[in-house]
C-alpha cells in the first residue's frame, strides 16, 4: 500500500480556536505584516491522490502576537479546546469558542480533549477562515506572516475538514462532516528573524520563543515528517509578499 503522509497530526486544538468560521480567501482584514500566500495541498493517504470534498481552515496570531477575539495573553499555549456536540443549524457567528464533547462520527476523539478555551475579549475575526480545496486538493489562502507570543514560536494552525456543511451567512458548520487533520505550520528561523525585524512586528511586549525551544514544533517535526513550509519570495522586498 502506498504511503504519502507528509504532515503529522497534532491532536489538540488551540485554546484560541473559533468555530463556524468564514469561507474566504483573504483573511487579513486590517492586519499589518508581510503578506503570505499559503498554498496547501491535501491528499488521500490511502491512494496518494488528491482528497475530495475538502475544506482547509487556518488561524494564526497577528504581527503583534494577538489572536482575534482574545487579545494578548502572557502565555498562549494553554489547554486545547474541544468541539461542540452536533449542530442544530442555528447560525453562530465566528466569535464562539468550541466547548463540549466531539460530535459522534466527526472524526474527533470520543469525549473531546480536556480543558477549555479562553474567554473572548471582542468580536474580531482577523486571520481566520478557509476555503474548499479544488479537485486537485489544493487551496490558496491570503494571510500575513504571523508574529509570536510568549511560549510559542512563529506558527499557523491548520484544520482539514471533509464533507463539511455551511451556514447561509457564509460560515462553515464546524461540527459537520469529518475532521481529517489538525496540525501546525512552521517557518525557517532565518526567515523568522528577517520578517520579525520589520516595524509591524516590533514592540509586542512578548518574550520570543525560538524554533529550537518550541516543544510542539519538536513533536511535529519528528518521525521523518517535516512541519516547515517551503517559502518563496515574490520580489526583492518583503513588502511584495511571500508564497
Amino acid at each position: 500500500m502506498p504511503r504519502c503522509h507528509v504532515g503529522i497530526d497534532y491532536p489538540e486544538l488551540s485554546p484560541y480556536y473559533l468555530r463556524d468560521d468564514y469561507v474566504r480567501e483573504d483573511l487579513r482584514e486590517n492586519q499589518t505584516g508581510t503578506t503570505l500566500y499559503l498554498d496547501i495541498g491535501v491528499i488521500d493517504i490511502t491512494t496518494c491522490t488528491p482528497a475530495q470534498d475538502i475544506f482547509v481552515e487556518i488561524w494564526a496570531c497577528s504581527a503583534q502576537g494577538v489572536y482575534s477575539a482574545f487579545g494578548t495573553g502572557p502565555t498562549m499555549g494553554g489547554n486545547p479546546t474541544a468541539l461542540p456536540t452536533g449542530s442544530s443549524g442555528t447560525i453562530v457567528p465566528p466569535s464562539q469558542t468550541m466547548s463540549g464533547p466531539f460530535p459522534s462520527g466527526s472524526g474527533f476523539p470520543p469525549g473531546g480533549f480536556p480543558g477549555g478555551g479562553n474567554s473572548k475579549a471582542n468580536g474580531d475575526n482577523f486571520l481566520r477562515g478557509g476555503l474548499p480545496a479544488d479537485t486537485n486538493g489544493m487551496v490558496e489562502l491570503m494571510t500575513i506572516y504571523p508574529g509570536f507570543y510568549t511560549g510559542r514560536t512563529v506558527h499557523i494552525h491548520t484544520m482539514i475538514h471533509q464533507n463539511i456543511s455551511y451556514h447561509n451567512n457564509g460560515t462553515i458548520i464546524s461540527a459537520s462532516g469529518n475532521l481529517r487533520h489538525i496540525g501546525q505550520v512552521f517557518f525557517d528561523e532565518a526567515l523568522n528573524d528577517e520578517v520579525l525585524a520589520q516595524a509591524a512586528y516590533q514592540g509586542t511586549g512578548q518574550s520570543r520563543t525560538y524554533n529550537a525551544q518550541d516543544g510542539i514544533l519538536e513533536q511535529a517535526n519528528s518521525g521523518g515528517y517535516s512541519a516547515f513550509a517551503e517559502v518563496e519570495r515574490l520580489g526583492d522586498s518583503l513588502d511584495e509578499g511571500l508564497l
